[in-house]
């Protein structure tokens, strides 16, 4: 048994959190007006969920406006505050459009105030964290600030999102890590910062991912007309009488990396060169709570 060194008393167990994911989406279509369009997260989330036993549990909502959203999260007549299975959810998973400190519906913008008004006194009584997955929601000055206004209103263990703009695909691929390894680990509250590293170390790793290719042979009786100086091989690829190159590629490849910020309270650390924007703010204790959390008994 472990004991904190200054009581002797024994140490708090480690606690894995349960296996659920509140996820609010805006429409991907109707932003580019095609009605036949139907991208979502859901079907990846769903494809993550079967791989856990118990798997985990995913409630989905399409999102479009300010009066929708606080429809959901309004204390105390939102919905989440009023369905007690909702309670002890540790993972809220907001997929938009984004800008700094702000989302974008298909029908409005959704500005910094309206969400930290949305999630105040989110992470009162239980733990959770809420991941942003939106382009650029925390660049540049205003999304700095959002994200430190964010962490302080809502008392939430942690917020994610990113600094860039990123590809759709890219992004679904570094959230859907997070989510798995978050949900794996048998203590994700007092080591967020370290799965969000290992995500970010994981995407930018060689993955041991090879091709092996050979030129396409000329025709016969007729010579293959000289290859363009801008498309010969590279001798970097290996020796062309072997007639191969092996590529190592990495799990996910944007072609220009930009710079990973962990952002706490009050300051901005950049930690290193990985992934492309993504963010992680974490307060370094649990916050106390602004107001009463759901009731216990309901956990």
């Amino acid at each position: 048994m472990q004991t904190t060194p200054a009581t002797n008393e024994p140490a708090p167990a480690a606690a894995r959190a349960p296996r659920k994911i509140v996820c609010l989406e805006t429409c991907w279509g109707d932003h580019k007006i095609h009605l036949f369009q139907n991208t979502s997260v859901r079907p990846f989330l769903d494809a993550l969920a079967v791989h856990f036993n118990p798997p985990i549990q995913i409630a989905h909502r399409f999102v479009e406006s300010t009066a929708q959203l606080a429809n959901y999260t309004g204390f105390p007549e939102g919905l989440l505050w009023r369905d007690p299975e909702v309670f002890d959810t540790p993972f809220y998973y907001l997929s938009f459009h984004g800008s700094p400190g702000a989302l974008r519906s298909s029908l409005e913008r959704i500005e910094a105030g309206a969400l930290c008004a949305a999630f105040k006194g989110w992470g009162g009584q239980f733990p959770n964290l809420v991941h942003f997955g939106a382009c650029s929601v925390f660049a540049r000055r205003a999304g700095r600030q959002f994200a430190r206004d964010f962490l302080a209103t809502s008392g939430c263990r942690g917020i994610l999102g990113y600094t860039t703009d990123i590809e759709w695909i890219d992004s679904m691929i570094i959230d859907l890590l997070f989510v798995r390894r978050f949900f794996l680990h048998p203590d994700p509250w007092t080591n967020l910062q370290q799965i969000h590293e290992s995500v970010s170390t994981t995407s930018r790793r060689r993955a041991g991912w090879a091709m092996c290719s050979s030129p396409r042979p000329g025709h016969a009786g007729r010579a293959r007309p000289p290859m363009p100086q801008a498309d010969a091989p590279r001798a970097a690829c290996g020796n062309a009488a072997q007639a191969r190159c092996f590529l190592k590629c990495a799990t996910v490849g944007p072609r220009q990396l930009s710079r990973l910020c962990l952002v706490a309270r009050r300051r901005v650390v950049v930690e290193a060169v990985l992934v492309p924007g993504y963010v992680c703010a974490s307060a370094s204790r649990p916050p106390p709570s602004a107001r009463p959390r759901r009731p216990a008994t309901c956990h």
